[in-house]
């Protein structure tokens, strides 16, 4: 199995054993292509597959927005007219804090979202 990579190391693609694969490119066993292929594997570093997150920060950003946005939607119910007082309170403070995670120190590298409320 040959694995197509760009200069920077990017995997572009799997291949059967061939000298059509121009360089840079590597020669792998089924073994290390299939562990590779478990961890969903982008790149090569140093000898090893490993997936990296390539995304640009922007990329991130509207991807971790999106997230909280649909957990946001999926927590609408919670504040309705008809909810008791203390699951509205509770779930009230977890959607504050789901509007918080683009103000988090680190984000949009790494971002902890907040744990819904127990019980729901």
């Amino acid at each position: 199995m040959i694995a197509k990579l760009d200069l920077s190391g990017v995997l572009l693609g799997w291949y059967l054993d061939t000298d059509s694969v121009d360089e840079p490119k590597v020669t792998v066993t089924k073994e290390v292509w299939q562990q590779a292929i478990d961890i969903n594997a982008n790149k090569y570093v140093d000898g090893n597959f490993v997936f990296e997150d390539l995304r640009t920060d922007e990329q991130k950003a509207v991807d971790i927005r999106e997230q909280r946005n649909w957990l946001l939607n999926e927590s609408d119910w919670t504040q309705a007219s008809d909810i008791p007082q203390t699951t509205k309170d509770a779930w009230a403070t977890y959607r504050q804090s789901l509007r918080n995670v683009p103000q988090q120190e680190t984000f949009p590298t790494s971002v902890t979202f907040p744990t819904k409320p127990a019980g729901e």
